[in-house]
C-alpha cells in the first residue's frame, strides 16, 4: 500500500485508518543532539521528521525539513 494519499481524489471516506500509514521506524534525537547530526539522521533514513525527545522518551517536539529545501550546509 502507498503510504502517500491525495486527499483531493477522496470524495466519500475511505476506511484507512491512521495506523495503516504511520511510519513504525521512528528517528529520535535529544535536545543536545547537533543540527548537522540530525540533517545526517535525515538525509541517512530519507525521512522529512526527527522526534525530538527527552532521556524518558517523552516527545519534546518535532524538527521537520520545509518543501523545496535540498540543501543544508552545517
Amino acid at each position: 500500500m502507498k503510504r502517500r494519499i491525495q486527499l483531493t481524489k477522496f470524495k466519500q471516506e475511505t476506511g484507512i485508518k491512521v495506523g495503516d500509514m504511520m511510519t513504525r521506524k521512528l528517528i529520535l534525537v535529544n535536545p543536545e543532539t547537533s543540527v548537522k547530526e540530525c540533517v545526517k539522521k535525515m538525509l541517512d533514513n530519507k525521512i522529512g521528521t526527527v522526534l525530538v525527545t527527552n532521556k524518558d522518551k517523552k516527545l519534546l517536539g518535532l524538527i521537520t525539513t520545509c518543501p523545496g529545501l535540498r540543501v543544508v550546509t552545517c
